[in-house]
């Protein structure tokens, strides 16, 4: 049997309503040329059952670990399974887009690079409960330069001098050097475990490997057009860190020494701050490579304090919430005594707005207007009432085909 050109996993837990819609936008892949993998990480039986039913019935290659696994091993279990070329993780929140993918064949033949980014269209559904149902649904394109070769040594000093925020969705920034966001090729993979033991040694399966990816890429190019659409929606861990101090505090021991976590952390004892969390990842990674880098406080410090007052939380008490925000108050007051803060902020301020528990509701937190997304973003967005259905399969049969007249003419580069 050949080896696959592109191996495309999806890693789930629970999720068969995701796993189906997945499935149906894979099942577009060529499959001369890509390899669809679900890897089914289920507690429940039923959902376990429906799963692999679902890839049973559509003939899509299914894996299961012999017990489930927290999530880092889990992916590492899923990408091990993989035989393809090049291979990438896509979650059961992400759905390929399969007339951009068939342009990325051509972009592999010809150029060969160790690592590939995408962009994504994004769908926020209004009803949480009802991820497929009414949202606001969101292109996210720059066919100015549809394809580019980035320096991923200089991306790695970017995001670790605080330059990039992790909640511009809108941004090639996002995703860029992301196996969840991407493809990394056979040969990098097998570079970052030889040279670093797993490409999963940190806390996060998407900003861990990205570190070690970007150190070891001799080639890297991004298609800045979306080859995904992904659903914004609470139901991820992400999420749960984002905004509940216990599940941040149980991900971190499912995944880590927590005792010895908590000390070394930028913001020590600071784990309610997933800014925090992922500087952590950028700082560990840079040392692991032997570039060390030292951090840029007055970029990191506003992140991390968006963290406490740009979502809605939820506390398991007040005194956690005391506790963690005195925090990083403290560490405010340290910083300046040092030197290492040079712009003025408020501490009392910012003290009152996160002891609020008043918070934007959701809609008001995706609503394009209230979230000040530029005009040539915001005409991107679908009607209210557009439904996922309408959104994604219509747009993406009949809005991609003017730009991909030009792609079918042969990738260009810049």
């Amino acid at each position: 049997m050949s080896i696959p050109l592109i191996s495309i996993v999806c890693p789930t837990r629970d999720r068969p309503q995701f796993v189906s819609k997945f499935i149906e936008f894979a099942l577009q892949l060529d499959t001369t040329y890509f390899e669809v993998v679900v890897s089914d990480n289920s507690v429940d039986s039923a959902n376990q059952t429906a799963v692999q039913t679902l890839c049973k019935k559509f003939g899509i290659n299914y894996i299961r670990p012999p017990r489930p696994l927290p999530l880092m091993s889990h992916w590492e279990f899923a990408l091990s399974h993989t035989s393809g070329q090049y291979a990438g993780i896509m979650t059961d929140k992400m759905f390929p887009v399969a007339s951009v993918l068939s342009s990325v064949v051509d972009l592999l033949h010809s150029h060969s690079p160790d690592l590939v980014s995408w962009s994504a269209n994004t769908f926020f559904p209004l009803d949480q409960n009802d991820a497929f149902g009414t949202g606001y649904y969101v292109r996210n394109e720059f066919p100015e330069q549809p394809v580019r070769f980035f320096d991923s040594k200089k991306e790695i000093q970017r995001r670790v001098s605080g330059l990039i925020n992790r909640r511009n969705l809108q941004q090639m920034d996002y995703g860029r050097g992301k196996i969840c966001y991407g493809l990394y090729s056979r040969k990098l993979i097998k570079e970052c475990n030889a040279a670093y033991g797993t490409l999963f040694a940190g806390l996060t399966p998407d900003y861990g490997p990205l570190s070690l990816a970007l150190e070891l890429s001799q080639s890297s190019v991004e298609i800045r057009i979306p080859a995904i659409v992904q659903i914004n929606s609470t139901i991820s861990n992400g999420n749960d860190m984002d905004t509940n101090d216990v599940q941040a505090l149980s991900y971190i021991a499912n995944n880590s020494d927590l005792d010895k976590t908590l000390k070394i952390l930028p913001v020590p004892g600071l784990y309610s701050s997933l800014s925090n969390l992922i500087l952590h990842e950028y700082l560990v990674h840079s040392r692991l490579v032997g570039h060390p880098m030292e951090v840029q406080w007055d970029n990191w410090i506003p992140q991390i304090m968006d963290d406490f007052v740009g979502r809605p939380r939820v506390w398991s008490s007040n005194i956690a919430q005391m506790q963690q925000i005195k925090l990083i108050c403290a560490f405010i007051e340290r910083l300046r005594d040092e030197e290492q803060l040079q712009q003025e902020i408020d501490i009392q301020e910012f003290w009152d707005r996160a002891m609020n528990t008043e918070r934007p509701t959701l809609a008001d937190e995706i609503n394009p207007r209230r979230r000040n997304i530029p005009p040539i973003i915001l005409r991107g967005y679908r009607a209210m009432r557009s439904g996922f259905e309408n959104s994604l399969l219509n747009n993406l049969t009949d809005a991609y085909d003017p730009t991909l007249r030009q792609y079918k003419r042969g990738l260009r580069f810049r």
